[in-house]
């Protein structure tokens, strides 16, 4: 009788107790993602650099801070301090319909302010662009975004070779490589 008890107490105990039943909120950090890329929790802030501008000229950075999980805001300043010298300012925001921020397929629409001159003369030019690509985030934090476009740009004020360097309608390539934390 006792041992029958004790069973029975046994069995009660391990059946009352809770097992893995865990309710999961929006505050729980998961170790179980489909994709491994975004472990260690979501990433808030991106800086890049974009060498196919540096090598042409351009000299700057892009600071990019996550809006939600499928949208990122861009900030972008440059300087160019050759034959034709000049400064951009770029506002873009990068959205990331099938993933997460800072990995997947993106589109990136910006708007464009330059402020260039050449042989005396200045420039200002405003402008938009649009670009489709991939984004690449890596666990640790390096990140690689890749993707074309088209850009229009009409100058506002100035005239020479100039406002001839950066108006009218382009193709956009955007090839950034940086670090997100």
């Amino acid at each position: 009788m006792k041992r029958a008890l004790s069973v029975l107490a046994v069995s009660g105990v391990l059946t009352a107790s809770p097992r893995c039943a865990a309710v999961e909120s929006s505050n729980d950090v998961e170790s179980d993602h489909i994709d491994a890329a975004d472990d260690g929790g979501p990433r808030s802030v991106g800086l890049l650099l974009r060498p196919i501008a540096m090598a042409a000229g351009w000299f700057g950075a892009e600071i990019d801070a996550a809006c939600g999980e499928h949208m990122v805001l861009g900030l972008e300043g440059d300087g160019r301090f050759t034959w034709v010298h000049g400064v951009r300012a770029v506002l873009g925001a990068l959205l990331f319909p099938q993933r997460f921020s800072f990995h997947g397929i993106y589109i990136h629409p910006t708007f464009e302010w330059d402020r260039v001159g050449a042989d005396g003369m200045a420039a200002t030019i405003l402008g938009g662009a649009i670009a489709v690509g991939y984004a690449w985030t890596w666990p640790s934090g390096p990140t690689l975004r890749l993707g074309g476009g088209v850009r229009a740009a009409k100058g506002t004020f100035g005239r020479g070779a100039a406002l001839l360097a950066l108006e009218g309608w382009r193709p956009q390539v955007d090839a950034d490589l940086g670090w997100v934390f």
